[in-house]
Protein backbone atom coordinates (compact mmCIF):
# COMPACT_ATOMS: atom_id res chain seq x y z
CA UNK A 1 0.00 0.00 0.00
CA UNK A 2 2.80 2.47 0.78
CA UNK A 3 4.43 1.81 -2.65
CA UNK A 4 1.14 2.39 -4.20
CA UNK A 5 0.68 5.58 -2.11
CA UNK A 6 4.02 6.56 -3.34
CA UNK A 7 3.94 5.72 -6.86
CA UNK A 8 0.94 7.46 -7.16
CA UNK A 9 2.54 11.07 -5.91
CA UNK A 10 5.51 10.62 -7.83
CA UNK A 11 3.55 10.37 -10.92
CA UNK A 12 1.25 12.71 -10.24
CA UNK A 13 4.54 15.07 -9.14
CA UNK A 14 6.07 14.16 -12.92
CA UNK A 15 3.44 15.62 -14.59
CA UNK A 16 3.38 18.44 -12.65
CA UNK A 17 6.90 19.44 -13.37
CA UNK A 18 6.35 18.69 -16.93
CA UNK A 19 3.38 20.85 -17.11
CA UNK A 20 4.93 24.09 -15.00
CA UNK A 21 8.47 23.47 -17.11
CA UNK A 22 6.63 23.99 -20.61
CA UNK A 23 6.10 27.40 -19.24
CA UNK A 24 8.48 30.01 -20.73
CA UNK A 25 7.82 32.61 -18.48
CA UNK A 26 7.40 32.71 -14.67
CA UNK A 27 3.64 34.49 -15.70
CA UNK A 28 3.79 31.14 -17.59
CA UNK A 29 4.73 28.54 -14.86
CA UNK A 30 2.34 30.09 -12.40
CA UNK A 31 -0.49 29.84 -14.60
CA UNK A 32 0.01 25.84 -15.69
CA UNK A 33 0.69 24.82 -11.87
CA UNK A 34 -2.81 27.08 -11.14
CA UNK A 35 -4.60 24.76 -13.66
CA UNK A 36 -3.05 21.72 -13.16
CA UNK A 37 -3.35 21.69 -8.99
CA UNK A 38 -7.10 23.44 -8.96
CA UNK A 39 -8.21 22.97 -12.51
CA UNK A 40 -7.03 19.62 -12.63
CA UNK A 41 -8.93 18.72 -9.16
CA UNK A 42 -12.04 20.47 -9.53
CA UNK A 43 -14.71 18.30 -11.23
CA UNK A 44 -15.85 19.72 -14.86
CA UNK A 45 -12.94 21.77 -15.37
CA UNK A 46 -9.60 20.47 -16.24
CA UNK A 47 -9.89 17.12 -15.04
CA UNK A 48 -9.04 15.08 -17.75
CA UNK A 49 -5.64 16.76 -17.95
CA UNK A 50 -5.26 14.89 -15.11
CA UNK A 51 -6.84 11.33 -15.03
CA UNK A 52 -5.39 11.35 -19.01
CA UNK A 53 -2.15 12.16 -18.37
CA UNK A 54 -1.65 9.25 -15.16
CA UNK A 55 -3.03 6.88 -17.15
CA UNK A 56 -0.29 7.00 -19.65
CA UNK A 57 2.18 7.72 -17.01
CA UNK A 58 1.36 4.82 -14.90
CA UNK A 59 1.66 2.99 -18.06
CA UNK A 60 4.98 3.57 -18.40
CA UNK A 61 5.90 3.05 -15.07
CA UNK A 62 3.61 -0.34 -14.95
CA UNK A 63 5.25 -1.95 -17.94
CA UNK A 64 8.86 -0.96 -16.56
CA UNK A 65 7.71 -2.58 -13.32
CA UNK A 66 6.63 -5.87 -14.92
CA UNK A 67 10.07 -5.86 -16.50
CA UNK A 68 12.43 -5.00 -13.98
CA UNK A 69 11.00 -6.45 -10.88
CA UNK A 70 12.20 -3.74 -8.79
CA UNK A 71 10.37 -0.42 -7.38
CA UNK A 72 12.73 1.42 -6.63
CA UNK A 73 14.72 1.18 -10.18
CA UNK A 74 11.43 1.64 -11.67
CA UNK A 75 10.97 5.12 -9.95
CA UNK A 76 14.47 6.27 -11.21
CA UNK A 77 13.93 5.35 -14.71
CA UNK A 78 10.52 5.92 -15.06
CA UNK A 79 11.29 9.91 -13.51
CA UNK A 80 14.89 9.79 -15.61
CA UNK A 81 12.72 9.22 -18.44
CA UNK A 82 10.12 12.40 -18.06
CA UNK A 83 12.75 14.34 -16.67
CA UNK A 84 14.61 13.87 -20.32
CA UNK A 85 11.02 14.24 -21.80
CA UNK A 86 10.45 17.26 -19.77
CA UNK A 87 13.90 19.13 -20.53
CA UNK A 88 13.69 18.55 -24.39
CA UNK A 89 10.18 19.55 -24.76
CA UNK A 90 10.43 22.61 -22.83
CA UNK A 91 13.98 23.30 -25.76
CA UNK A 92 11.82 22.73 -28.28
CA UNK A 93 9.58 25.38 -27.17
CA UNK A 94 12.29 27.78 -26.43
CA UNK A 95 14.02 26.95 -30.32
CA UNK A 96 10.65 26.08 -32.35
CA UNK A 97 7.70 27.28 -30.51
CA UNK A 98 6.46 23.96 -31.24
CA UNK A 99 5.92 21.17 -28.27
CA UNK A 100 7.71 17.94 -28.95
CA UNK A 101 6.41 14.77 -31.12
CA UNK A 102 6.83 11.58 -31.40
CA UNK A 103 8.19 11.44 -35.17
CA UNK A 104 10.96 13.79 -33.27
CA UNK A 105 12.03 10.03 -32.21
CA UNK A 106 13.18 9.38 -35.39
CA UNK A 107 16.15 11.95 -34.14
CA UNK A 108 17.47 10.32 -31.95
CA UNK A 109 19.67 7.93 -34.73
CA UNK A 110 21.05 11.64 -34.96
CA UNK A 111 22.06 12.45 -31.16
CA UNK A 112 24.97 14.41 -31.88
CA UNK A 113 23.23 16.63 -34.74
CA UNK A 114 20.23 16.97 -32.15
CA UNK A 115 21.74 18.63 -29.37
CA UNK A 116 24.03 20.67 -32.02
CA UNK A 117 21.01 22.44 -32.42
CA UNK A 118 20.83 24.26 -29.04
CA UNK A 119 24.42 24.74 -28.92
CA UNK A 120 25.79 21.87 -27.32
CA UNK A 121 28.89 19.80 -28.35
CA UNK A 122 29.18 15.92 -29.08
CA UNK A 123 31.60 16.12 -26.19
CA UNK A 124 28.92 17.85 -23.67
CA UNK A 125 26.28 15.01 -24.70
CA UNK A 126 28.96 12.52 -23.84
CA UNK A 127 29.58 13.79 -20.51
CA UNK A 128 25.64 14.15 -19.88
CA UNK A 129 25.42 10.56 -21.30
CA UNK A 130 27.78 9.06 -18.34
CA UNK A 131 26.87 11.29 -15.68
CA UNK A 132 23.75 10.07 -15.97
CA UNK A 133 24.46 6.33 -15.94
CA UNK A 134 26.36 7.10 -13.08
CA UNK A 135 23.67 8.84 -11.18
CA UNK A 136 21.19 6.27 -12.13
CA UNK A 137 23.54 3.73 -10.41
CA UNK A 138 24.64 5.06 -7.78
CA UNK A 139 20.88 5.83 -6.74
CA UNK A 140 19.91 2.52 -7.10
CA UNK A 141 22.68 1.81 -4.90
CA UNK A 142 21.56 4.31 -2.41
CA UNK A 143 18.04 2.89 -2.43
CA UNK A 144 18.42 -1.06 -3.07
CA UNK A 145 18.64 -2.08 0.47
CA UNK A 146 14.82 -0.74 0.48
CA UNK A 147 13.95 -2.66 -3.00
CA UNK A 148 12.21 -5.70 -2.80
CA UNK A 149 10.47 -7.81 -5.60
CA UNK A 150 6.93 -6.51 -3.59
CA UNK A 151 5.45 -9.57 -4.70
CA UNK A 152 6.06 -9.55 -8.22
CA UNK A 153 7.93 -12.81 -8.41
CA UNK A 154 4.84 -14.82 -9.68
CA UNK A 155 4.85 -14.44 -13.38
CA UNK A 156 0.93 -14.82 -13.81
CA UNK A 157 1.66 -11.22 -11.67
CA UNK A 158 3.86 -9.83 -13.82
CA UNK A 159 2.82 -10.98 -17.09
CA UNK A 160 -0.91 -9.87 -16.89
CA UNK A 161 0.43 -6.15 -15.98
CA UNK A 162 2.82 -5.58 -18.83
CA UNK A 163 0.13 -6.88 -21.12
CA UNK A 164 -2.26 -4.49 -19.70
CA UNK A 165 -0.33 -1.41 -19.42
CA UNK A 166 1.66 -2.03 -22.78
CA UNK A 167 -2.70 -2.31 -24.16
CA UNK A 168 -2.86 1.07 -22.61
CA UNK A 169 0.69 2.58 -24.69
CA UNK A 170 -0.81 0.86 -27.55
CA UNK A 171 -3.89 2.13 -27.67
CA UNK A 172 -2.62 5.32 -28.21
CA UNK A 173 -2.40 5.29 -32.15
CA UNK A 174 -6.39 5.33 -31.89
CA UNK A 175 -7.01 8.44 -29.78
CA UNK A 176 -7.63 10.75 -32.57
CA UNK A 177 -9.59 8.44 -34.88
CA UNK A 178 -13.60 9.07 -34.01
CA UNK A 179 -15.35 6.01 -33.45
CA UNK A 180 -12.64 3.83 -31.28
CA UNK A 181 -12.59 3.13 -27.86
CA UNK A 182 -9.68 5.11 -26.97
CA UNK A 183 -10.85 8.34 -28.16
CA UNK A 184 -14.79 7.24 -26.59
CA UNK A 185 -12.92 7.12 -23.23
CA UNK A 186 -10.52 10.40 -24.15
CA UNK A 187 -13.74 12.44 -24.88
CA UNK A 188 -15.66 11.14 -22.19
CA UNK A 189 -13.13 12.84 -19.85
CA UNK A 190 -13.70 16.30 -22.10
CA UNK A 191 -10.39 15.75 -23.69
CA UNK A 192 -10.37 18.80 -26.02
CA UNK A 193 -8.03 17.75 -28.88
CA UNK A 194 -6.24 20.84 -30.44
CA UNK A 195 -3.44 18.97 -32.91
CA UNK A 196 -3.13 22.10 -35.26
CA UNK A 197 -1.28 23.40 -32.38
CA UNK A 198 0.69 21.31 -30.92
CA UNK A 199 2.20 24.01 -28.21
CA UNK A 200 -1.63 24.56 -26.82
CA UNK A 201 -2.77 20.85 -27.10
CA UNK A 202 -0.06 20.72 -24.71
CA UNK A 203 -1.48 23.29 -22.16
CA UNK A 204 -4.68 22.10 -22.54
CA UNK A 205 -4.23 18.80 -22.24
CA UNK A 206 -1.32 17.66 -20.94
CA UNK A 207 2.32 17.28 -22.19
CA UNK A 208 2.32 13.85 -21.66
CA UNK A 209 -1.41 13.01 -23.20
CA UNK A 210 -0.52 14.69 -25.99
CA UNK A 211 2.93 13.55 -26.92
CA UNK A 212 0.48 10.49 -26.92
CA UNK A 213 -1.78 11.55 -28.95
CA UNK A 214 0.49 12.32 -31.63
CA UNK A 215 1.10 8.19 -32.13
CA UNK A 216 -2.04 8.49 -34.44
CA UNK A 217 -0.54 9.22 -37.47
CA UNK A 218 -3.27 7.96 -39.72
CA UNK A 219 -2.61 9.98 -43.08
CA UNK A 220 -5.98 11.11 -43.88
CA UNK A 221 -9.77 10.92 -44.17
CA UNK A 222 -11.28 9.39 -47.23
CA UNK A 223 -13.13 11.60 -49.53
CA UNK A 224 -17.12 10.96 -50.01
CA UNK A 225 -17.34 9.82 -53.35
CA UNK A 226 -13.21 8.13 -53.43
CA UNK A 227 -13.24 5.34 -55.48
CA UNK A 228 -10.05 3.57 -58.36
CA UNK A 229 -13.17 4.83 -60.97
CA UNK A 230 -13.63 8.31 -59.79
CA UNK A 231 -9.85 8.20 -59.75
CA UNK A 232 -8.94 6.89 -63.64
CA UNK A 233 -12.38 9.13 -64.66
CA UNK A 234 -10.36 12.29 -63.60
CA UNK A 235 -6.49 11.16 -64.77
CA UNK A 236 -8.44 10.66 -68.27
CA UNK A 237 -10.26 14.14 -67.89
CA UNK A 238 -6.84 15.87 -67.77
CA UNK A 239 -4.55 13.91 -69.72
CA UNK A 240 -6.91 15.10 -72.85
CA UNK A 241 -6.47 18.22 -71.54
CA UNK A 242 -2.43 17.62 -71.28
CA UNK A 243 -2.53 16.47 -74.31
CA UNK A 244 -4.27 19.30 -76.08
CA UNK A 245 -1.65 21.52 -74.66
CA UNK A 246 1.26 19.83 -75.39
CA UNK A 247 0.38 20.03 -79.06
CA UNK A 248 1.68 23.13 -79.48
CA UNK A 249 4.21 23.03 -76.46
CA UNK A 250 8.10 24.38 -77.56
CA UNK A 251 9.54 24.12 -74.31
CA UNK A 252 9.48 20.97 -71.38
CA UNK A 253 10.51 21.08 -68.07
CA UNK A 254 12.77 17.71 -68.25
CA UNK A 255 14.71 19.09 -71.56
CA UNK A 256 16.27 21.54 -69.23
CA UNK A 257 17.96 21.36 -65.66
CA UNK A 258 16.14 22.65 -62.30
CA UNK A 259 17.54 23.12 -59.43
CA UNK A 260 15.55 23.73 -56.05
CA UNK A 261 17.60 25.17 -53.47
CA UNK A 262 15.58 25.55 -49.96
CA UNK A 263 18.26 28.11 -48.29
CA UNK A 264 17.68 27.49 -44.40
CA UNK A 265 15.89 29.79 -42.20
CA UNK A 266 16.49 32.52 -45.19
CA UNK A 267 13.47 35.39 -44.60
CA UNK A 268 13.99 39.40 -44.81
CA UNK A 269 14.69 40.80 -41.24
CA UNK A 270 13.70 44.12 -42.63
CA UNK A 271 10.28 42.48 -42.54
CA UNK A 272 10.40 41.45 -38.82
CA UNK A 273 7.87 44.15 -37.09
CA UNK A 274 10.01 46.41 -34.84
CA UNK A 275 13.15 45.42 -36.42
CA UNK A 276 15.64 47.58 -38.03
CA UNK A 277 18.49 46.58 -39.85
CA UNK A 278 21.08 48.90 -41.62
CA UNK A 279 22.85 48.21 -43.79
CA UNK A 280 20.42 46.46 -45.89
CA UNK A 281 21.97 42.73 -45.30
CA UNK A 282 20.68 40.98 -48.66
CA UNK A 283 21.08 44.07 -51.28
CA UNK A 284 22.04 41.43 -53.66
CA UNK A 285 19.12 38.91 -53.36
CA UNK A 286 16.80 41.96 -53.30
CA UNK A 287 17.89 43.22 -56.34
CA UNK A 288 18.00 39.89 -58.03
CA UNK A 289 13.98 39.64 -56.64
CA UNK A 290 13.34 42.66 -58.81
CA UNK A 291 14.38 40.96 -62.23
CA UNK A 292 12.70 37.50 -62.07
CA UNK A 293 10.02 35.87 -60.87
CA UNK A 294 9.89 36.43 -57.05
CA UNK A 295 7.92 37.50 -54.38
CA UNK A 296 7.14 36.02 -50.58
CA UNK A 297 5.64 32.82 -49.71
CA UNK A 298 3.60 31.74 -46.54
CA UNK A 299 5.71 29.14 -44.73
CA UNK A 300 3.40 26.36 -42.52
CA UNK A 301 6.52 26.15 -39.66
CA UNK A 302 8.53 28.75 -37.96
CA UNK A 303 11.94 27.86 -36.14
CA UNK A 304 11.76 24.81 -37.69
CA UNK A 305 9.63 22.40 -39.14
CA UNK A 306 12.71 22.58 -42.77
CA UNK A 307 11.57 18.92 -43.80
CA UNK A 308 7.82 19.27 -43.92
CA UNK A 309 8.69 22.83 -46.33
CA UNK A 310 10.66 20.54 -48.40
CA UNK A 311 7.76 17.70 -49.31
CA UNK A 312 5.41 20.61 -49.92
CA UNK A 313 7.61 22.06 -52.03
CA UNK A 314 8.77 18.40 -53.94
CA UNK A 315 5.03 17.41 -53.93
CA UNK A 316 3.28 20.20 -54.22
CA UNK A 317 0.89 18.47 -51.43
CA UNK A 318 -0.23 20.93 -48.55
CA UNK A 319 0.02 19.38 -45.13
CA UNK A 320 -3.76 20.69 -44.48
CA UNK A 321 -4.43 17.52 -47.16
CA UNK A 322 -3.43 15.57 -43.96
CA UNK A 323 -4.86 14.94 -40.56
CA UNK A 324 -3.41 17.18 -38.13
CA UNK A 325 -1.96 14.69 -36.24
CA UNK A 326 0.46 13.95 -39.16
CA UNK A 327 2.63 16.21 -38.29
CA UNK A 328 6.05 14.87 -40.33
CA UNK A 329 5.59 13.27 -43.84
CA UNK A 330 9.53 12.50 -44.11
CA UNK A 331 9.11 10.40 -40.94
CA UNK A 332 5.68 8.83 -40.87
CA UNK A 333 4.19 8.52 -44.22
CA UNK A 334 7.07 8.59 -47.21
CA UNK A 335 8.93 5.40 -45.87
CA UNK A 336 5.97 3.27 -45.78
CA UNK A 337 5.15 4.49 -48.94
CA UNK A 338 5.26 2.48 -52.02
CA UNK A 339 5.41 5.22 -54.64
CA UNK A 340 6.13 9.05 -54.02
CA UNK A 341 4.79 11.42 -56.70
CA UNK A 342 7.06 14.78 -56.88
CA UNK A 343 8.50 17.36 -59.27
CA UNK A 344 11.68 15.24 -59.95
CA UNK A 345 9.72 12.24 -61.79
CA UNK A 346 9.86 14.16 -65.29
CA UNK A 347 13.80 13.55 -64.80
CA UNK A 348 15.96 10.40 -65.64
CA UNK A 349 18.95 11.95 -63.43
CA UNK A 350 18.23 13.41 -60.47
CA UNK A 351 20.47 14.08 -57.43
CA UNK A 352 19.95 15.49 -53.80
CA UNK A 353 22.86 17.32 -52.03
CA UNK A 354 22.71 18.47 -48.62
CA UNK A 355 26.33 19.15 -46.73
CA UNK A 356 25.19 17.75 -43.55
CA UNK A 357 23.93 14.52 -41.85
CA UNK A 358 22.23 12.22 -44.05
CA UNK A 359 19.36 10.57 -41.37
CA UNK A 360 18.22 13.94 -39.94
CA UNK A 361 14.12 13.89 -41.09
CA UNK A 362 15.04 10.28 -42.35
CA UNK A 363 16.64 11.90 -46.03
CA UNK A 364 18.44 8.77 -46.78
CA UNK A 365 15.37 6.70 -46.89
CA UNK A 366 12.81 9.85 -48.12
CA UNK A 367 15.35 10.67 -51.03
CA UNK A 368 15.49 6.34 -52.31
CA UNK A 369 11.96 6.61 -52.46
CA UNK A 370 11.25 9.49 -54.58
CA UNK A 371 14.20 8.16 -57.18
CA UNK A 372 17.24 10.15 -56.73
CA UNK A 373 20.58 8.11 -57.73
CA UNK A 374 22.55 9.61 -54.96
CA UNK A 375 22.45 11.69 -52.12
CA UNK A 376 25.64 13.82 -51.25
CA UNK A 377 25.63 14.67 -47.45
CA UNK A 378 28.98 14.32 -44.56
CA UNK A 379 28.63 10.82 -45.65
CA UNK A 380 29.54 8.51 -48.32
CA UNK A 381 28.67 9.47 -50.94
CA UNK A 382 30.25 12.57 -49.47
CA UNK A 383 30.41 15.91 -51.02
CA UNK A 384 33.16 17.44 -52.23
CA UNK A 385 33.21 20.62 -50.63
CA UNK A 386 31.66 21.60 -46.84
CA UNK A 387 34.12 24.41 -45.16
CA UNK A 388 32.44 26.61 -42.86
CA UNK A 389 32.74 30.48 -41.30
CA UNK A 390 34.22 31.36 -38.10
CA UNK A 391 32.74 29.48 -35.62
CA UNK A 392 29.71 28.53 -37.44
CA UNK A 393 29.03 24.64 -36.66
CA UNK A 394 27.75 23.90 -40.28
CA UNK A 395 28.93 23.89 -44.41
CA UNK A 396 28.31 27.22 -45.92
CA UNK A 397 25.93 27.96 -48.61
CA UNK A 398 29.39 28.88 -50.58
CA UNK A 399 30.32 25.48 -50.15
CA UNK A 400 26.73 23.83 -50.79
CA UNK A 401 26.76 26.25 -54.38
CA UNK A 402 29.87 24.51 -55.32
CA UNK A 403 28.93 20.84 -55.21
CA UNK A 404 25.92 21.93 -57.03
CA UNK A 405 28.21 23.55 -60.03
CA UNK A 406 30.50 20.41 -59.51
CA UNK A 407 27.18 17.96 -60.54
CA UNK A 408 26.26 20.54 -63.51
CA UNK A 409 29.61 19.84 -64.50
CA UNK A 410 29.46 15.73 -64.54
CA UNK A 411 26.64 16.25 -67.54
CA UNK A 412 25.53 18.09 -70.09
CA UNK A 413 22.09 16.42 -70.30
CA UNK A 414 18.81 17.51 -68.28
CA UNK A 415 18.80 16.65 -64.47
CA UNK A 416 16.63 17.67 -61.25
CA UNK A 417 18.87 18.67 -58.52
CA UNK A 418 17.58 18.97 -54.58
CA UNK A 419 19.72 20.68 -52.30
CA UNK A 420 18.58 21.93 -48.77
CA UNK A 421 21.14 24.17 -46.96
CA UNK A 422 22.41 24.19 -43.65
CA UNK A 423 24.81 27.60 -42.95
CA UNK A 424 21.99 29.72 -41.03
CA UNK A 425 20.59 27.04 -38.82
CA UNK A 426 20.01 27.42 -35.53
CA UNK A 427 21.32 28.17 -32.46
CA UNK A 428 22.96 31.27 -34.06
CA UNK A 429 25.71 31.69 -31.14
CA UNK A 430 28.21 34.53 -31.72
CA UNK A 431 29.75 32.79 -34.24
CA UNK A 432 31.56 34.97 -36.56
CA UNK A 433 34.78 37.38 -36.62
CA UNK A 434 33.16 40.36 -37.22
CA UNK A 435 29.88 42.40 -37.50
CA UNK A 436 29.06 44.60 -39.92
CA UNK A 437 25.47 45.93 -39.11
CA UNK A 438 23.68 48.33 -36.48
CA UNK A 439 20.62 46.01 -35.70
CA UNK A 440 17.51 47.73 -33.08
CA UNK A 441 14.26 46.60 -32.10
CA UNK A 442 11.01 48.52 -30.41
CA UNK A 443 10.38 45.53 -28.55
CA UNK A 444 12.45 44.73 -25.10
CA UNK A 445 14.65 41.73 -26.30
CA UNK A 446 17.06 39.78 -24.15
CA UNK A 447 20.60 39.72 -24.22
CA UNK A 448 20.46 36.28 -26.01
CA UNK A 449 17.89 37.48 -28.28
CA UNK A 450 19.97 40.65 -29.45
CA UNK A 451 23.22 37.96 -30.07
CA UNK A 452 21.11 35.52 -32.29
CA UNK A 453 19.33 38.05 -34.28
CA UNK A 454 23.36 39.38 -35.13
CA UNK A 455 24.75 36.09 -35.65
CA UNK A 456 22.04 35.36 -38.05
CA UNK A 457 21.81 38.54 -39.72
CA UNK A 458 25.57 38.06 -40.45
CA UNK A 459 24.93 34.78 -42.19
CA UNK A 460 22.27 36.18 -44.34
CA UNK A 461 25.27 38.45 -45.48
CA UNK A 462 27.19 35.64 -46.36
CA UNK A 463 23.96 33.89 -47.99
CA UNK A 464 23.74 37.44 -50.11
CA UNK A 465 27.27 37.23 -51.51
CA UNK A 466 27.76 33.43 -52.16
CA UNK A 467 24.29 33.37 -53.90
CA UNK A 468 25.29 36.48 -56.26
CA UNK A 469 28.18 34.40 -57.12
CA UNK A 470 26.25 31.26 -57.63
CA UNK A 471 24.48 33.02 -60.65
CA UNK A 472 27.03 34.25 -62.21
CA UNK A 473 28.68 31.18 -62.42
CA UNK A 474 25.17 29.51 -63.91
CA UNK A 475 25.01 32.23 -66.50
CA UNK A 476 28.34 31.32 -67.70
CA UNK A 477 27.14 27.69 -68.25
CA UNK A 478 25.14 27.21 -71.95
CA UNK A 479 22.47 25.56 -71.56
CA UNK A 480 19.07 25.83 -70.31
CA UNK A 481 19.37 25.77 -66.33
CA UNK A 482 16.07 27.34 -63.80
CA UNK A 483 16.94 27.77 -60.15
CA UNK A 484 14.06 27.43 -57.67
CA UNK A 485 15.49 29.11 -54.42
CA UNK A 486 13.19 29.69 -50.89
CA UNK A 487 13.36 30.34 -47.74
CA UNK A 488 11.92 27.53 -45.69
CA UNK A 489 10.81 29.87 -42.53
CA UNK A 490 11.76 32.03 -40.26
CA UNK A 491 14.41 31.47 -37.56
CA UNK A 492 13.03 31.16 -33.80
CA UNK A 493 15.09 33.76 -32.50
CA UNK A 494 11.83 36.43 -32.52
CA UNK A 495 10.61 35.44 -28.88
CA UNK A 496 9.99 39.13 -27.94
CA UNK A 497 7.96 39.66 -31.72
CA UNK A 498 5.90 36.28 -31.20
CA UNK A 499 4.23 37.41 -27.98
CA UNK A 500 2.44 39.93 -30.26
CA UNK A 501 -0.53 37.74 -31.72
CA UNK A 502 -0.30 40.54 -34.72
CA UNK A 503 2.58 39.82 -35.80
CA UNK A 504 1.90 36.19 -36.70
CA UNK A 505 1.60 36.65 -39.85
CA UNK A 506 4.55 38.47 -40.54
CA UNK A 507 6.82 35.83 -39.05
CA UNK A 508 5.62 33.18 -41.55
CA UNK A 509 6.38 34.93 -44.27
CA UNK A 510 9.64 33.79 -46.54
CA UNK A 511 11.30 35.05 -49.39
CA UNK A 512 11.67 32.92 -52.82
CA UNK A 513 12.64 33.78 -56.57
CA UNK A 514 12.60 32.05 -60.00
CA UNK A 515 16.07 32.67 -61.85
Amino acid sequence: MITLIFSLFDVFFVQFMIQVGMGQNLTQKIEAATNFIIGGLTPGSQTHQVVLNLIFVFAIFGVILAVTNRFWLTFILNNLIFIVFGIADQQKLVYRNEAILPSDLSQLSNPFALVSFIGMSAFELIAIFIAGILAVTVLYFLFRRFDSRIKFTKWYIRLPLFLICGLVLFSAQDLYTPGTIPNKVALHFDDTPKPWDTNLDQRDNGAIYSFMRFFDDKVMTMPSGYSKAAIEKIDKKYSKIAKKINKTRKNYLNQQTVIYILSESFSDPRRVPGLTVNPDPIPKIRSLKTKTTSGLMLSSGYGGGTANLEYQALTGLSLTNFLATLTSPYVQLVPGSSYVPNVSNSWSIKNAIHPYLPLVYDRSTVYKKMGFQHFYSLYSPKVKYSSRIGKNPYASDESAYKDILLQLNKTSKPQFIQTPTIQNHLSYNNWYDKYTFDIKSTYNRSSWESTEVKTYVQGLNYTDDSTEKFIEALNKIKRPITVVWYGDHLPGIYDSEMKDSKNLLKLHETDYFIY
